[in-house]
């Protein structure tokens, strides 16, 4: 059972550019509300069933919940395995969208078989024991540096000399990038969202019924994901004062997150212990709140127990941040040149990688 919905992008284009974005969603986002009544366990067991995306980030994050709720303190080697989890599913995530999403949309082919290599290993990560966990994450780093190419240069000034066409991935999508002159392509006003704790999402969730449809930070919309997390790498700072929350800052940023993730997995592997036995039976009463970092943001979980039995649960995921209907990518359509305007908006929609399919429509004269 999944309840994923769609988004739905309109553009209505006047004077030879797009003069006003309207977003629709029909993504579930009170899906978890099908799983309240039942007890604990039930309900944890079925998360990955009624996310198919991120399933591994919101099965964490339900339990950390339900945890803090609860008042049970995992165990650390059970923290680690879920922090292998995250960060391999993260991996697995942004390759996917680079590797088939991002090609076509520059006339190339989608790099599949290095893309199958890369997957294969992270799948086999999540099933290892301990002893065969470190060569396994080490095969995860090899298969990601062989889809991607060298690592990324230290300055923005190196990217022209290390973006070649003929090489790695991250090369090619950045050359192409580079050659088209989109490096400032979506750019806008949203400020990005800091690393907020589960403590400022309980608050919120709190005041506002409806916070997790239309989230907010200091009361406007923000966006999350890889270049909120790492607005601060020296190298993504250097291109937001550049080209601002352009198309190539996202790209970067998203590299770096991979680069970053690979790093995680061998500190989740050093801190792997055995766990003594099953994770506990939770049972009792309270609330809590969970946060986990996905590959497209921020992700927060909120749940009520009673008795053993969940009667609330609220979601707050990162595709309500970045397309929110004053959000980081209507800010970024508004504006845009008519010419090719369908392959831009698509560019720009698949650089904060939405949870859900979309569909474009435009309303108007374009030149497509």
């Amino acid at each position: 059972m999944t309840l994923d919905g769609g988004l739905v992008v309109e553009l209505t284009i006047a004077h030879q550019q797009v003069q006003q974005v309207q977003l629709s969603s029909s993504r579930v986002v009170d899906a978890c509300r099908a799983l309240v009544g039942l007890p604990v366990e039930q309900a944890l067991r079925a998360v990955p069933r009624l996310f198919s995306v991120c399933a591994q980030a919101q099965s964490v994050a339900a339990r950390e919940a339900c945890e803090a709720a609860l008042g049970v303190s995992p165990h650390a080697g059970r923290r680690a395995e879920r922090g292998l989890a995250v960060a391999s599913e993260a991996i697995d995530n942004h390759a996917l969208q680079l590797a088939l999403t991002w090609p076509p949309l520059f006339d190339a082919a989608p790099e599949v078989p290095r893309l199958k290599v890369l997957r294969a290993a992270t799948e086999r990560l999540r099933e290892v024991d301990l002893r065969q966990a470190s060569q396994a994450a080490g095969a995860v780093e090899a298969a990601l540096r062989e889809l991607l190419g060298p690592p990324l240069p230290a300055r923005a000034d190196g990217l022209q000399a290390w973006a070649r066409p003929s090489e790695g991935l991250a090369q090619r999508l950045v050359a192409g990038l580079l050659s088209e002159h989109l490096e400032g392509l979506g750019h806008g006003p949203v400020p990005l969202l800091p690393e907020l704790e589960a403590a400022w999402f309980d608050q919120q969730l709190k005041a506002d019924a409806r916070f997790e449809w239309h989230p907010t930070w200091q009361g406007a919309a923000a966006e999350t994901g890889a270049l909120a997390r790492h607005q601060h790498h020296s190298l993504v700072a250097e291109l937001l004062g550049l080209h601002g929350h352009g198309l190539l800052t996202r790209l970067i940023a998203r590299l770096v997150d991979l680069e970053a993730q690979a790093r995680a997995l061998k500190g989740h592997v050093q801190n792997l212990r055995p766990a003594p036995g099953a994770e506990p039976l939770l049972q009792g009463s309270g609330q809590g709140v969970a946060v986990v970092d996905t590959s497209r943001g921020r992700l927060a979980h909120a749940m009520t127990v009673e008795q053993g039995r969940v009667v609330g649960w609220r979601v707050v995921a990162p595709t309500e941040w970045n397309f929110h209907p004053q959000g980081a990518l209507a800010a970024g359509l508004l504006g845009l040149r008519a010419r090719g305007v369908q392959r831009m908006a698509s560019l720009l929609i698949n650089s904060l990688d939405p949870c859900v399919g979309f569909e474009l429509r435009l309303r108007g004269q374009a030149d497509a």
